[in-house]
């Protein structure tokens, strides 16, 4: 958040400046804004996670091994149940001017509260089930330490 108390003409040129902190942060607020989550390697080229299967050839990895699923919200799109990866219901949604914030909420393996994020253009009624499509190509895999 940025604050100056100088007064202003209208007309006046104002700018910001970023140093290389401010850049970390934000990367940070970024980095929240993105869906993050526990998978299961499953054979040498399949991977689990809330009971969706996915492949990606060259994984490396041996079976059983837990590995980190980062999904961009934008990569995640609205179909018909006949079409979707999962069917959620719409938990929350929040208006940000080009797109709308979509909250969908399940419980992991241990009855732990997490939700998904997915902007979309779409309007659609909270409490509503959607269909959600995953375009796994864009889903970064990273082993679990």
């Amino acid at each position: 958040m940025a604050f100056d108390y100088r007064i202003l003409k209208k007309g006046e040129e104002i700018g910001l400046n970023f140093s290389p902190d401010d850049i970390h942060i934000m990367s940070k607020l970024f980095d929240q804004m993105t869906n993050i989550m526990l998978a299961t390697v499953i054979d040498e080229d399949s991977i689990k996670f809330l009971d969706i299967e996915f492949k990606r050839a060259f994984l490396n990895l041996e079976v059983g091994c837990q590995v980190k699923l980062t999904i961009p919200p934008e990569s995640i799109h609205l179909v018909s149940s006949d079409f979707a990866d999962l069917v959620l219901p719409l938990d929350s949604i929040i208006y940000k001017g080009a797109y709308n914030e979509m909250y969908f909420y399940y419980e992991d393996e241990e009855e732990n509260d997490k939700y998904i994020l997915v902007h979309s253009e779409n309007e659609e009624e909270v409490g509503t089930e959607l269909g959600l499509k995953f375009d796994f190509n864009r889903v970064e895999v990273e082993k679990c330490e």
